[in-house]
């Protein structure tokens, strides 16, 4: 959790259950995917990924507050900021072996990317360090 001072709270991950597939390579499909969101040229989360000193698999999304025709990002700008999208970003890192998973919904803004990065990029440091160790606790 990121506070408006910009301090970091750390929880350390419960696990909650497991998920079992019939076809693990659902997953690989899933990885792919998300990867290619941070690492392809038209990849929605580029901008994230492009410069980042590890490897981070995303999904970027949006959520409407009104609906309306298509808007483009002008009229985006010029709503009241209750009414504007909410902005949502999903990704773990490293991709091959993730240690942290990250979910942020940023109300009324686009910056959930943003957002995200700045918790991932703490994170890593923190735990590239030795500050953090990558304990799960089964609950």
């Amino acid at each position: 959790q990121v506070l408006p001072n910009d301090e970091v709270i750390m929880n350390t991950p419960v696990a909650d259950r497991h998920i079992e597939l019939d076809d693990p390579g659902v997953w690989d499909k899933i990885n792919d995917a998300m990867d290619e969101v941070t690492t392809d040229l038209e990849g929605t989360g580029l901008r994230f990924g492009s410069n980042s000193p590890y490897p981070v698999a995303a999904k970027t999304g949006t959520a409407q507050v009104v609906s309306t025709q298509q808007r483009d990002k002008k009229e985006q700008e010029e709503l009241p900021e209750m009414l504007r999208d909410h902005s949502l970003f999903i990704a773990f890192a490293p991709v091959q072996a993730p240690e942290i998973v990250i979910a942020v919904v940023v109300e009324n803004d686009k910056k959930a990317p943003q957002v995200a990065r700045k918790v991932m990029d703490l994170y890593m440091e923190r735990h590239l360090s030795g500050v953090i160790t990558s304990e799960v606790t089964d609950s």
